[in-house]
């Protein structure tokens, strides 16, 4: 049985350039906050979710504001790094 679940997730500005900039589309991003492979504390109270796409890491920073994620930026590298 397929369960289907709403979840709300705000994307700051600053995200939609940095994706539209590596010319990926949002649901990449969106894909690496729900399902990441690793997720780590960061600065100020905010996490970073890692993601391995299409032999790239991505790393996704987010925080929670009243309980909602907010994404902020990701960085898009070779996963070499």
């Amino acid at each position: 049985m397929l369960r289907t679940f709403k979840i709300t997730i705000f994307l700051t500005n600053h995200l939609l350039y940095a994706v539209k900039e590596y010319s990926l589309e949002v649901e990449d991003v969106l894909y690496a906050v729900l399902f990441p492979d690793d997720v780590v504390g960061g600065h100020s109270r905010r996490f970073v979710a890692y993601k391995l796409l299409n032999d790239y890491l991505t790393r996704v920073v987010y925080e929670y504001e009243n309980g909602i994620p907010v994404v902020i930026t990701f960085i898009y590298c070779q996963s070499e790094r």
